[in-house]
């Protein structure tokens, strides 16, 4: 069945990608309860998978200090919407967020093993597989479907550490 409706404020068709989740904006409150689950330290590098526009790479940016944060976002709309909201942070805040205009689903996971990130890595340069130390995402169960491959290939590699 292809679907012609369009994502509120999406600028991409249902049928031209798959789309792990709808845009739904954490709230305030599931932005913090993830932020302590996740127990963020300045040495990490946070994912966000489906960024969505930003909101919570932003706060976890903001809330400690040395994190790197990025996002990757299938819909250029929300990359869009993200980039702007990291352009409003103070530099030293901003400098630490990267977001991806990209599919997560079409990230190579294939690593050789040298990329052995540093605090002087750029977080241009970190990668979902090598520098991954923190995962957030909102996925619908089709979606956990789909990324299993990647959560299983993340598993793996740091098993290899």
């Amino acid at each position: 069945e292809r679907r012609e409706n369009m994502d509120e404020g999406s600028g991409i068709q249902d049928d031209e990608v798959f789309k792990l989740a709808p845009f739904n904006p954490s709230s305030d409150q599931i932005q913090e309860k993830a932020l302590e689950l996740l127990k963020l330290s300045a040495d990490d590098v946070l994912f966000d998978l489906g960024c969505g526009d930003g909101r919570l790479l932003c706060s976890a940016a903001e809330k400690c200090p040395g994190l790197r944060c990025v996002g990757v976002e299938v819909d250029p709309v929300f990359a869009t919407r993200a980039k702007e909201r990291a352009e409003k942070l103070p530099s030293d805040v901003r400098s630490r967020i990267d977001i991806r205009l990209e599919d997560v689903l079409k990230i190579p996971m294939t690593t050789d093993g040298t990329n052995k990130p540093t605090r002087e890595t750029s977080v241009s340069e970190l990668t979902l597989l090598d520098d991954a130390m923190a995962l957030y995402l909102f996925v619908l169960p089709k979606g956990i479907v789909k990324l299993m491959p990647i959560l299983n290939a993340l598993v793996e590699n740091r098993n290899r550490d």
